[in-house]
């Protein structure tokens, strides 16, 4: 499970620090992100102590969580870190994703535009010869 853990770490680390890179985003999307990332970071740091507290204390570690406050019960004592965890890590990704398909849209609705734009400027230009051609003939 904790192996698990450290490698999402690096997927997160990995993902969070080249999303804004290729991912511009507004204020109000920056602070949505913002603060799933602040979530995140928590339930990371919580669960490398939640981690040392129990290789430490193989026996008494989930007791001793309980009383450190870092779980309220012994018998799901990582169950009630690691459910929350990856719930908010879920929603993180929803949001990465979300954010990286309305760029992907965005940049194929302006393609598209362009691509229109350019076939009317070339129509106008069409028209604009044959018109000129037609002033000259009379």
């Amino acid at each position: 499970l904790f192996q698990a853990f450290s490698r999402l770490e690096e997927i997160y680390t990995h993902l969070i620090g080249r999303f804004p890179a290729s991912c511009p985003l507004s204020e109000q999307e920056q602070g949505v992100l913002t603060q799933l990332c602040q979530k995140v970071v928590k339930y990371f740091q919580d669960g490398k102590q939640i981690k040392a507290v129990l290789e430490q204390n193989p026996s008494q570690g989930k007791a001793i969580l309980v009383a450190n406050g870092l779980a309220s019960n012994q018998q799901f004592a990582v169950r009630e870190w690691i459910m929350p965890f990856m719930s908010c890590f879920a929603d993180l990704l929803k949001v990465l994703w979300t954010l990286w398909t309305q760029l992907k849209r965005k940049k194929q609705s302006m393609a598209a535009s362009r691509r229109g734009i350019e076939q009317l400027t070339r129509l106008v230009a069409r028209c604009a010869l044959d018109q000129q051609q037609q002033q000259q003939q009379q």
